[in-house]
């Protein structure tokens, strides 16, 4: 049996999608703290370090929820809502940094990297490819769930101007 999508076409999308997010809507700044896997000389606590990587999405600002959410923060004040953003990134982009693992998987760990979003930083929540050609995925999706206020501050005072101590950055 043939295919029902011919390999012309699927190039002329999977162009059409790159373009559309690389060069148009994908161009939102952000900032993705990947952690840095250190021990401290002896064996105590030590501030989380992160590599700083300044990157390009398009943001989804969920005012609908697009992910069940079971894991609710609860808060002196109340509880918030923490899964208010998704991002939307290239795989093209990702490629061209050197963020792919050997499997094409955007190599972010999930548990411990942090992203920088308008002041707000958040951690993954979730993750999938998406906007799939026949044999590839194009785009990645990350939910982003916001941290809590005093993870946040300590975060923001440590990158936000610069002050990054990995010395990599």
């Amino acid at each position: 049996m043939g295919s029902f999508v011919s390999s012309k076409a699927w190039r002329r999308y999977e162009n059409i999608v790159n373009k559309f997010i690389n060069n148009d809507a994908g161009k939102q700044p952000f900032v993705w703290l990947e952690k840095v896997p250190l021990m401290s000389e002896w064996g105590e606590d030590s501030d989380e370090t992160y590599v700083k990587h300044d990157l390009e999405g398009l943001f989804h600002y969920n005012y609908i929820k697009t992910w069940p959410s079971n894991n609710q923060q609860n808060y002196i004040s109340g509880e918030l809502d923490a899964t208010d953003c998704v991002l939307y990134i290239s795989a093209d982009l990702l490629r061209s940094r050197g963020f792919l693992d050997e499997y094409g998987y955007w190599r972010f760990n999930w548990a411990e990297d942090r992203f920088i979003l308008n002041g707000h930083v958040y951690q993954p929540s979730g993750d999938t490819q998406v906007a799939q050609s026949n044999d590839k995925a194009l785009l990645f999706f990350i939910i982003l769930q916001r941290m809590s206020p005093e993870e946040s501050k300590a975060i923001l005072d440590q990158y936000k101007a610069g002050k990054c101590n990995c010395n990599r950055c």
